[in-house]
């Protein structure tokens, strides 16, 4: 007879964790590629030119959500591995989306602005391009 695995509850966004809880909508994505030919180059989208809208949703009760023109992408629970104050008042995190190391969401917040990494675009590592996210609070 085998037991059943423990279910892993999410963590709950509470105290400094606290600071996600709302509506993020997308504004701006830097593009940084070129970087395996020892080449910089740099592009930025902006939401104002580009056909698709993107917006992340954190919960209190440790669940997100990723919306695409209004759509749902996922539903994910939430698990952090790193979660501080930094020294300019800022917070910084890192989450495993569903407790999974290859699902990850990471970023900054200052104020009502925030970066996030992998969404809505991610770092290629064979591309040898990666994006900086930038997302404001909907108030």
């Amino acid at each position: 007879c085998k037991k059943d695995a423990p279910v892993e509850e999410p963590d709950f966004l509470n105290g400094q964790k606290s600071y996600l809880i709302g509506e993020w909508i997308w504004e701006s994505s830097i593009h940084t590629y070129g970087l395996c030919l020892n080449m910089y180059f740099s592009d930025t989208l902006q939401s104002s030119t580009n056909s698709d809208s993107y917006r992340l949703l954190f919960f209190a009760n440790g669940q997100a959500r990723f919306i695409k023109n209004d759509e749902t992408v996922w539903d994910k629970s939430l698990f952090f591995t790193q979660s501080q104050i930094l020294e300019d008042d800022s917070y910084q995190f890192a989450i495993k989306l569903n407790n999974s190391a290859d699902d990850i969401i990471g970023g900054n917040i200052k104020s009502n602005e925030a970066r996030f990494t992998y969404h809505p675009f991610r770092y290629e590592v064979e591309n040898c391009d990666y994006y900086r996210n930038y997302f404001v609070r909907k108030e």
